[in-house]
């Protein structure tokens, strides 16, 4: 996931890959059928799981209140200040990059837009 969110789909590497994860090439495939595309596709799932809820904070209640926006405002400028933070997000980077040409891609990210996983 890091490796994605760090260089992108199109500038990560195979070789990349290897080094982040451990795995050896063959092991990579076997690990991960469907390929880079399928440990991006992994990637963005997790990502959606484990960091946008995260983000999100109490937002995801019913009813926030205008303290829980500005905290969650406040908690985007501290992001943007820090450099994992100055990366983006990567639902967005990676629907900027690839929603176009990978329809599979357009799903998550719209299904991770509604926060809806059925869609």
């Amino acid at each position: 996931m890091r490796q994605f969110w760090e260089r992108g789909y199109r500038a990560t590497s195979v070789d990349d890959l290897v080094r982040a994860t451990g795995v050896k090439p063959g092991s990579l495939y076997s690990a991960f059928p469907g390929g880079k595309h399928a440990l991006l596709m992994g990637s963005l799932e997790r990502y959606s799981k484990l960091v946008v809820p995260q983000k999100l904070g109490e937002l995801e209640e019913p009813g926030a209140s205008v303290a829980q926006v500005r905290a969650y405002f406040d908690g985007l400028v501290r992001d943007l200040l820090s450099p994992e933070g100055r990366q983006g997000c990567l639902l967005v980077n990676s629907a900027i990059e690839n929603a176009a040409a990978d329809p599979a891609g357009a799903l998550l990210h719209r299904r991770a837009a509604h926060r809806d996983p059925a869609r």
